[in-house]
């Protein structure tokens, strides 16, 4: 039975992984804040063990501490993010540098995994323009266009000076399924029958859901000779009116649409992240997430992916949403 360490693993995806390593029959030790909510950990009969990865000191005391009692480790996945923050700094502390910190105790304890799995994303690229049929590529030049997009590359850049193990990067794009938040807001408003654009109805998207997220990670995992990154997703492409109108059939609902101008979104983004502010809790929507609204296509090639793996996603998007919508309705999110 593999050994396998998530860190990061009481959010969204990080339940995902949980599930799907003890379906896979491995060894699992969830890694975890010291106030995380443990319920859910609890409740699947998965063990936790806290790091403090702020503080590189007590760190390398709790790796030491982790090495005793479970020894060997077969494998990592890293799969703490930080989406939503006031300033580049906490972006830049969370994605990068408490990375950083866990890497290193783990080089001062001479403790190393056979793999290890880093939770990147599609944001460290550009989105590129409504032409053709361009696709977003692995080796594409990096140039992101908001603050959480250049923390994960100063982790990306950081990980590849490491060689005393092998590390795979994944870059996921938008990942959807039970227990997300960002595509709840979405949901709850077709439901209230607005439809919204920014700037222009005509916008593409990459898309992913989480049950497929987390097969394509263990699909990597399991690949002995890997060489990453890997962008993300079920390997197609849709406008955001096809989404939507997924959504509207699912919900046998009808809508209003409106299209926001830039500078009312930015208004709105200013007015939203100081209301924020005032609450001591920052959002998605702040003046940073405008620059990845208004983007033209976020659409990813995966063909790598496919031909290391063989990944095919199992779930059509309407499928998939269905599922979604009703675990949201199933726990009176909707």
């Amino acid at each position: 039975m593999s050994k396998l360490l998530i860190i990061g693993s009481t959010g969204f995806i990080g339940k995902h992984l949980c599930l799907e390593a003890k379906r896979r029959n491995y060894e699992i030790i969830a890694g975890v804040r010291a106030k995380s909510d443990l319920d859910f950990l609890n409740k699947n009969q998965i063990p936790s063990f806290s790091f403090t990865l702020s503080d590189k000191n007590i760190l390398m005391d709790e790796l030491l501490e982790f090495k005793s009692k479970y020894k060997s480790l077969d494998f990592i996945i890293y799969n703490v993010g930080c989406t939503q923050a006031f300033n580049k700094t906490d972006y830049r502390t969370i994605n990068y540098q408490y990375l950083r910190n866990f890497i290193e105790s783990l080089q001062k304890n001479n403790y190393y995994p056979k793999k290890l799995l880093f939770t990147s994303s599609l944001a460290v690229h550009h989105p590129i323009p409504l032409c053709g049929c361009a696709f977003i590529k692995e080796n594409d030049e990096l140039n992101p266009v908001t603050s959480y997009g250049a923390s994960k590359i100063l982790a990306e850049q950081y990980l590849n000076t490491i060689d005393c193990f092998p590390i795979v990067i994944a870059r996921p794009t938008a990942v959807y399924g039970a227990g997300d938040q960002n595509f709840l807001r979405l949901i709850r408003s077709i439901k209230n029958h607005i439809e919204i654009y920014a700037v222009r109805k005509k916008q593409l998207l990459s898309l992913i859901y989480v049950e497929d997220l987390v097969d394509a990670y263990f699909g990597l995992l399991k690949k002995s000779n890997t060489s990453g990154p890997y962008l993300i997703s079920d390997g197609k492409s849709y406008s955001t009116e096809k989404l939507n109108s997924i959504i509207k059939g699912i919900l046998k609902t009808k809508t209003i649409k409106m299209v926001l101008p830039y500078n009312t979104l930015k208004l709105l983004a200013w007015l939203k992240e100081n209301i924020d502010k005032v609450k001591g809790k920052p959002g998605i929507f702040n003046q940073d997430k405008v620059n990845d609204l208004i983007a033209e296509s976020w659409v990813c090639d995966t063909y790598k992916l496919q031909q290391e793996i063989a990944f095919k996603p199992k779930y059509s998007l309407e499928q998939a949403m269905q599922k979604t919508i009703k675990w949201y309705q199933d726990n009176e999110l909707l």
